[in-house]
């Protein structure tokens, strides 16, 4: 079958309209899979999944976050045609009100549960000191770096928590944009 298994391959829509997903795909000539996401985290088909990447500087949104398990990214180079590996954890954002979903990956630097040395201009510091924030009001200013953040602990706080609002911002790392988020209080 070439598509989630969640899915029948004959699908009734919402006209009545009855389809099946491999003869549409045969008919446009593409042939399709379905590889399981491995945060452990579905959301319902009818959310609007928006990633950090396609949201716009300083947009400001909330919900309740989920934190998935460790995924391993695998590609090849562009340039050297070499196998590389990477790891990473989703920040899931789901505000039920509205239907969306947004989708926050952070890379990580292993497959172990305990990451060492998190710098601060990672989104899993952003995460750890946005979180310490709300408890320690500007712990961001005394500490920047991580020695050591424990994902099963920050899973665990993370699920505690109900609602909570996020802020896109643009990272200058050394010449090296790129968009994370902040944890905020309010607008």
């Amino acid at each position: 079958m070439a598509v989630d298994p969640k899915y029948v391959e004959t699908v009734q829509n919402e006209e009545d309209k009855e389809a099946n997903y491999n003869d549409v795909m045969a008919k446009f000539g593409v042939k399709g899979s379905f590889e399981e996401d491995e945060s452990g985290i579905t959301l319902p088909t009818d959310y609007w999944s928006r990633n950090l990447k396609s949201l716009p500087d300083d947009e400001v949104f909330e919900g309740k976050p989920y934190l998935g398990n460790i995924e391993k990214i695998e590609w090849n180079d562009k340039e050297t045609g070499k196998k590389e590996i990477a790891y990473q954890i989703k920040l899931i954002v789901v505000d039920d009100d509205e239907k969306e979903a947004y989708i926050l990956p952070i890379n990580i630097k292993s497959k172990e549960k305990v990451q060492k040395n998190v710098h601060h201009s990672s989104g899993l510091f952003n995460l750890v000191i946005g979180l310490m924030e709300l408890e320690a009001p500007d712990i961001r200013k005394a500490v920047n770096k991580l020695d050591f953040v424990d994902i099963k602990q920050v899973q665990k706080q993370i699920s505690e928590i109900e609602n909570l609002m996020f802020k896109v911002v643009m990272i200058d790392n050394d010449g090296f944009t790129y968009k994370s988020f902040r944890i905020v209080d309010d607008y």
